[in-house]
Formats: structure tokens, sequence, C-alpha cells
């Protein structure tokens, strides 16, 4: 490995971890909320549905055929074709970032449907929260940009899905935990 790539290698390790500690830091009320959500959607015997959009369907991947998951788990949309979603559902999108439409567009039909939603995803700027306007709880990210400046100028190294994943394990970290403390086995 050359001299500029141990460097790259280095500063986008050192970036990556600052976007983890900004996440648990700022973050850390959100993932114990929805975590609470999580505990009662499937205390009520709902199904915790997954949805990523590009990249981000690692997400959904990981929470349905990780090695860990919580228990009632599914893809929110098959074959095309959306969940039948009931009240006791919860949905989970994760998208790149808090202004896309399409993003919001699901989200809006998932409240409809009357399952709770939570979005996964990096908010630029205050005026484009389009998908942060229509979930119930939304857990930023942080992750707005590329992380290791290029020779050119340009940032290269846009960990999005590595971002939504820490966010993932935290929720299911810290939901394993609230069903352990009041002794839930599902």
């Amino acid at each position: 490995m050359n001299e500029r790539t141990e460097t790259m290698l280095k500063i986008f390790t050192t970036q990556l971890m600052g976007t983890f500690n900004k996440i648990q830091e700022q973050e850390e009320m959100m993932i114990e909320d929805i975590s609470r959500v999580f505990t009662q959607v499937l205390s009520a015997g709902g199904t915790l549905y997954f949805h990523g959009v590009d990249e981000m369907q690692a997400v959904s991947y990981e929470a349905v055929y990780g090695a860990q998951t919580l228990p009632a788990t599914d893809f929110l949309i098959k074959g095309g074709k959306m969940a039948e979603l009931i009240p006791q559902d919860g949905v989970v999108l994760a998208t790149r970032f808090s202004e896309d439409q399409k993003a919001a567009d699901l989200a809006k039909e998932a409240r409809e449907k009357g399952a709770v939603v939570i979005g996964i995803s990096a908010t630029r700027k205050e005026e484009e929260r389009l998908f942060v306007n229509e979930v119930d709880f939304h857990l930023d990210t942080k992750q707005v940009d590329a992380l290791v400046p290029g020779e050119d100028g340009n940032r290269v190294g846009f960990p999005s899905a590595m971002a939504a994943l820490y966010c993932y394990f935290a929720l299911f970290l810290t939901t394993t935990e609230i069903l352990q403390e009041h002794e839930l086995d599902l």
C-alpha cells in the first residue's frame, strides 16, 4: 500500500468514527425513543417492516437476514408490492438524504395505512426535510458529504450506508436491551 492510500484510509477511518460519535452523542434520545416504539410494535404482535432506497437496502437486508435480528421483521416491499400494513406495524425507511421525494411518498402511504414510520437519513438543510416531515420519528445519519479530500479538491468516500447501518445497530442493541429489561421474550 502506498503512502497516499494509507493516509486516505487513516483519514477515512478517523472521519467515519467522527460520524459514528456524532450519531451516538446527538441522536441518543431519538435512538431510545425509536427503540421503545420497536418494543411496542413487537409487544403488540406487529411486524417491523424495512425498506432502503438504493444503497440503503443494506439496512433492510441486515434487519431481515443479519446474523442477529429482532423478531418479526420483514421487507416492506416484495415483488414490487407494499406489505399489507396494520396499525400495530412499524415501518423503517432509510434513504441517503431527507429531501428524497420517493421516500417521503412511501412514508406518507405507510402512515396513511396506520403504521408508525421511522426514517433514517441525513439532513443537509432545514428546508430540505420532505422525508423528515412525513415520518413519525427521524434518525439523522449525519453523513452529508464524502469524507476524504482528493488531490483534485473533490472529496471521495461517501459511506452513507455505513452510517445508516450504525443507526440500525444502535436501534437493534437498544431494543434488545429494553426487551431483556422487561423480560419480553418475543
